[in-house]
This record gives C-alpha cells, sequence and structure tokens, in this order.
C-alpha cells in the first residue's frame, strides 16, 4: 500500500506532461451525422440473404473513423460488416483497410477462406468524413 502511494506523486508529474493538443480528438455530432448515413445507404440495399456486408465509398477523407462509424452502424442494425478498425491489421485486410473495394475485399476473404458472395458490397458514392 505504501509503494503506492509513493507512486501517485510520479503518476501525476507524467500526467501533466501530457499536452491535450496531441491527444487524438473525435466529434460525437460529426460522428453521429455519418452513422445516420451509412445506416441510410445499408438499409437502403441490405439484403439478409447475406452473411455480412462491406460498406465501400467512392471517396473517403478518414478511413479509420468510417469504419469505426460503420460498425457502429451496422450494429445498430444487426447486421454483421467486414468493415472494422483495430490497432493491428490481420492477415490481408490492409488493402480492404484502405481502399475499400471489390478486388481488395475478395483478396481478403480468399485469405481467410471466406466465400466473397456471402458479403453483400453496400456501394456509395457519399463522400463521408468532410
Amino acid at each position: 500500500m505504501k509503494q503506492i502511494v509513493l507512486c501517485f506523486p510520479i503518476l501525476i508529474v507524467l500526467d501533466n506532461a501530457i499536452e491535450p493538443k496531441e491527444i487524438m480528438r473525435y466529434d460525437k455530432a460529426s460522428s453521429q451525422k455519418e452513422i445516420k448515413i451509412v445506416k441510410d445507404d445499408i438499409e437502403a440495399q441490405y439484403n439478409n440473404k447475406y452473411k455480412a456486408i462491406a460498406y465501400m465509398p467512392k471517396k473517403v477523407d478518414n478511413t479509420m473513423e468510417l469504419h469505426i462509424n460503420v460498425m457502429l452502424a451496422s450494429q445498430e442494425l444487426y447486421i454483421p460488416c467486414v468493415n472494422a478498425y483495430t490497432g493491428h491489421t490481420p492477415g490481408e485486410y490492409n488493402d480492404f483497410n484502405s481502399r475499400m473495394d471489390e478486388e481488395s475485399l475478395i483478396k481478403w476473404c480468399n485469405f481467410n477462406r471466406l466465400n466473397p458472395e456471402l458479403i453483400q458490397q453496400i456501394r456509395v458514392q457519399t463522400k463521408l468524413s468532410q
């Protein structure tokens, strides 16, 4: 217990050394707007004969934010999705993570021994993350 108490001053000094401007921020209001757009796109095209979806817009400014918003939208709709963002990129996912096109989706599916025909491609023209 004494050791923990002695660590507090060190932790406080370390905490004060962190510059808040350097911490990545994520705007909740703009995320909610984008999630609504994504949900509308999915609902307009979704066919429940597929096992999952792959959301594939034409142009994206911030792929990390988009993948997170697609995950949240598909979670709200109870539809599994391929779009994801993690701290690492599992085998052959990096191409789809950045390009979100049919070729990279098929490459990822083949690497993971998944049938790409079980994944519905949700194609949209909308430019997101503006």
